[in-house]
């Protein structure tokens, strides 16, 4: 996500989201976006699932992260069945290296329960100027 809460555009400004930081390095969240994937495209259940699911890199903020950009640069997802429902539940927890490297590590869910998981792989950027 790479934004501070309350200056999101774009992608970001579409979300509806219900956050709570749980401890440090760990947040939950249930999510849906306002925004089509490809716009006037109907996307299937599980492309939208998984686009939301790419947005568990940015619900974790802390310290070291504020000012700063967190792309994720891979995204690896286990699905054990398929999700349901507009709505994606992430219990997130995010750990870095000394380097400025770290990994995200999510269970996901929808109304039914968990439905698998998505660790990323993310960098800390210093912003330009």
């Amino acid at each position: 996500m790479g934004h501070e809460r309350g200056l999101a555009r774009g992608y970001i400004a579409s979300l509806e989201l219900r956050h709570r930081d749980v401890a440090p390095g760990r947040a939950q969240a249930w999510l849906r976006s306002r925004q089509d994937l490809v716009e006037g495209e109907e996307v299937g259940g599980l492309a939208r699932f998984l686009t939301l699911a790419d947005t568990a890199n940015g619900l974790v903020q802390g310290p070291e992260r504020r000012g700063w950009f967190y792309p994720n640069v891979d995204l690896t997802a286990h699905l054990f069945r398929e999700p349901t429902g507009p709505w994606v539940g992430m219990d997130t927890a995010v750990s870095w290296g000394p380097g400025g490297h770290g990994l995200t590590a999510t269970v996901l869910h929808d109304d039914a329960g968990p439905v698998g998981r998505v660790a990323q792989l993310c960098t800390l950027r210093r912003p330009a100027g």
